[in-house]
Protein backbone atom coordinates (compact mmCIF):
# COMPACT_ATOMS: atom_id res chain seq x y z
CA UNK A 1 0.00 0.00 0.00
CA UNK A 2 1.28 3.43 -0.83
CA UNK A 3 0.79 6.47 1.37
CA UNK A 4 -2.37 7.65 -0.41
CA UNK A 5 -4.03 4.27 -0.01
CA UNK A 6 -3.17 4.27 3.69
CA UNK A 7 -4.54 7.82 3.91
CA UNK A 8 -7.78 6.75 2.25
CA UNK A 9 -8.06 3.82 4.63
CA UNK A 10 -7.55 6.13 7.64
CA UNK A 11 -10.09 8.66 6.35
CA UNK A 12 -12.62 5.90 5.68
CA UNK A 13 -12.17 4.44 9.17
CA UNK A 14 -12.56 7.85 10.85
CA UNK A 15 -15.55 8.77 8.70
CA UNK A 16 -17.23 5.45 9.38
CA UNK A 17 -16.73 5.91 13.12
CA UNK A 18 -18.24 9.42 13.04
CA UNK A 19 -21.12 8.20 10.86
CA UNK A 20 -21.88 5.38 13.33
CA UNK A 21 -21.79 7.79 16.29
CA UNK A 22 -24.18 10.22 14.58
CA UNK A 23 -26.48 7.35 13.63
CA UNK A 24 -26.63 5.89 17.14
CA UNK A 25 -26.97 9.15 19.07
CA UNK A 26 -30.33 10.87 19.43
CA UNK A 27 -30.77 13.59 16.80
CA UNK A 28 -31.95 16.20 19.28
CA UNK A 29 -28.91 15.65 21.50
CA UNK A 30 -26.45 15.53 18.63
CA UNK A 31 -27.89 18.72 17.16
CA UNK A 32 -26.69 20.55 20.29
CA UNK A 33 -23.09 19.75 19.30
CA UNK A 34 -23.10 22.43 16.63
CA UNK A 35 -21.20 25.42 17.98
CA UNK A 36 -22.97 27.97 15.77
CA UNK A 37 -26.36 26.93 17.16
CA UNK A 38 -25.25 27.29 20.78
CA UNK A 39 -23.94 30.82 20.16
CA UNK A 40 -27.30 32.14 18.94
CA UNK A 41 -29.86 33.78 21.16
CA UNK A 42 -33.39 32.33 21.55
CA UNK A 43 -34.93 34.33 18.69
CA UNK A 44 -32.26 33.23 16.24
CA UNK A 45 -32.49 29.62 17.38
CA UNK A 46 -36.16 29.57 16.39
CA UNK A 47 -35.21 30.42 12.79
CA UNK A 48 -32.71 27.57 12.44
CA UNK A 49 -33.13 23.85 12.80
CA UNK A 50 -29.90 22.03 13.70
CA UNK A 51 -31.52 18.67 12.94
CA UNK A 52 -31.25 19.69 9.27
CA UNK A 53 -27.50 20.04 9.81
CA UNK A 54 -27.35 16.55 11.37
CA UNK A 55 -29.03 15.02 8.32
CA UNK A 56 -26.77 16.99 5.98
CA UNK A 57 -23.73 15.84 7.96
CA UNK A 58 -24.84 12.21 7.69
CA UNK A 59 -25.31 12.61 3.94
CA UNK A 60 -21.89 14.22 3.57
CA UNK A 61 -20.21 11.47 5.62
CA UNK A 62 -21.92 8.80 3.53
CA UNK A 63 -20.68 10.44 0.32
CA UNK A 64 -17.14 10.56 1.74
CA UNK A 65 -17.41 6.87 2.60
CA UNK A 66 -18.54 6.05 -0.94
CA UNK A 67 -15.79 8.11 -2.58
CA UNK A 68 -13.10 6.78 -0.22
CA UNK A 69 -14.11 3.14 -0.50
CA UNK A 70 -14.48 3.22 -4.26
CA UNK A 71 -11.18 5.11 -4.59
CA UNK A 72 -9.43 2.58 -2.38
CA UNK A 73 -10.78 -0.39 -4.31
CA UNK A 74 -10.04 1.14 -7.70
CA UNK A 75 -6.54 2.14 -6.57
CA UNK A 76 -5.51 -1.50 -6.38
CA UNK A 77 -5.96 -1.68 -10.16
CA UNK A 78 -5.11 1.92 -11.11
CA UNK A 79 -2.64 3.33 -8.55
CA UNK A 80 -3.12 6.99 -9.47
CA UNK A 81 -6.85 6.85 -8.67
CA UNK A 82 -6.09 7.04 -4.95
CA UNK A 83 -4.74 10.56 -5.47
CA UNK A 84 -7.92 11.55 -7.33
CA UNK A 85 -10.11 10.11 -4.55
CA UNK A 86 -8.02 11.93 -1.95
CA UNK A 87 -8.50 15.25 -3.79
CA UNK A 88 -12.27 14.62 -4.12
CA UNK A 89 -12.57 13.98 -0.39
CA UNK A 90 -10.84 17.27 0.41
CA UNK A 91 -13.13 19.09 -2.01
CA UNK A 92 -16.10 17.56 -0.18
CA UNK A 93 -14.60 18.68 3.15
CA UNK A 94 -14.20 22.27 1.95
CA UNK A 95 -17.70 22.32 0.48
CA UNK A 96 -19.17 21.00 3.73
CA UNK A 97 -17.93 24.03 5.69
CA UNK A 98 -20.59 26.22 4.09
CA UNK A 99 -23.04 23.37 3.53
CA UNK A 100 -23.42 22.66 7.24
CA UNK A 101 -23.33 26.26 8.40
CA UNK A 102 -26.18 28.28 9.86
CA UNK A 103 -27.18 29.92 6.59
CA UNK A 104 -28.02 26.60 4.98
CA UNK A 105 -29.96 25.21 7.94
CA UNK A 106 -32.78 27.71 8.11
CA UNK A 107 -36.07 26.07 8.98
CA UNK A 108 -38.78 26.80 6.46
CA UNK A 109 -42.45 26.58 7.46
CA UNK A 110 -43.42 25.11 4.08
CA UNK A 111 -40.96 22.22 4.38
CA UNK A 112 -41.03 19.86 7.35
CA UNK A 113 -37.64 18.28 8.05
CA UNK A 114 -38.04 15.01 9.95
CA UNK A 115 -40.45 16.28 12.58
Amino acid sequence: MDKFQRGLLAINAATLLIFIIYTLVNENKSSKWFKWYNQMDCDEQKKYNPIIAVHKLKRMLFIILLVGTSGLLISFYIPSSSIVAFILIFIIFFHSIGYLGPRRCKSDKRIKYYE
